[in-house]
Order: structure tokens, then sequence, then C-alpha cells
């Protein structure tokens, strides 16, 4: 499972992770309430992705299994 941002600067893919369910159900409980954070981080292939309030507003997250 891995976590997907689309943003007007591109999509970036996160680190994949063996599928688990209590880990996918408490990450989509966190992804939901991602709105309200000042800020947010998550790995990828090729390093650690930041964003700030206002990307995360404007940006699409997928969690994929």
């Amino acid at each position: 499972m891995k976590i997907i941002a689309h943003t007007k600067y591109g999509v970036f893919e996160g680190v994949e992770n063996e599928y688990d369910e209590k880990k996918y159900e408490d990450i989509g409980k966190f992804l939901e309430q991602l709105s309200d954070l000042t800020n947010f981080s998550f790995h990828t292939d090729k390093g650690e992705i930041y964003f700030t309030k206002e990307m995360i507003a404007d940006t699409l997250f997928i969690l994929e299994k």
C-alpha cells in the first residue's frame, strides 16, 4: 500500500509498504483529518515530500492498497 498525492506540481508516490488492514484503516482515518494540519510530509523513493497547509488543501491524496 502507498500514498499517492496529485498536486499542481506533479504526482508523488509514497514508498510501497506491505498491505495490512489495520494500518490501512489507521492511515485512512489520518488522511481524513489532513485538512486540519498545518503541514504534512511522507517518504518517497527519492526522499521526503513536504506540504504546507495551502498545498494540503489543493492536493488529492489517494491511499492505494
